[in-house]
């Protein structure tokens, strides 16, 4: 694209691409405002990026879904020794 201005730099992406992604990209309409730039991604603990890493992002940070949070002690749930058929009740049996 050209700096400052919402289109894009012909002549860079005809020197860079194929004709037939050319065309395409000169095709492909801008958007009329866009925000700053900024580097939203983040690494594993491992300091290693990821699509994992992306996508936990997303969820956890990105997607306001404090609406779904319930209070209480989840951990103890998900870690109790139930028999099969308890673990595989669909909430439409209840």
């Amino acid at each position: 694209m050209l700096p400052n201005e919402n289109r894009w730099n012909e002549v860079v992406v005809r020197q860079v691409l194929s004709v037939k992604l050319v065309d395409h990209i000169m095709s492909t309409p801008l958007v009329a405002h866009v925000q700053i730039d900024r580097l939203i991604g983040k690494a594993e603990k491992n300091g290693k990026y990821s699509v994992k890493s992306d996508y936990r992002l997303c969820v956890e940070e990105l997607i306001d879904s404090s609406h779904l949070r319930r209070l209480g002690n989840w951990s103890i749930i998900w870690k109790l020794k139930t028999p099969p058929k308890i673990r595989k009740l669909n909430m439409d049996d209840m």
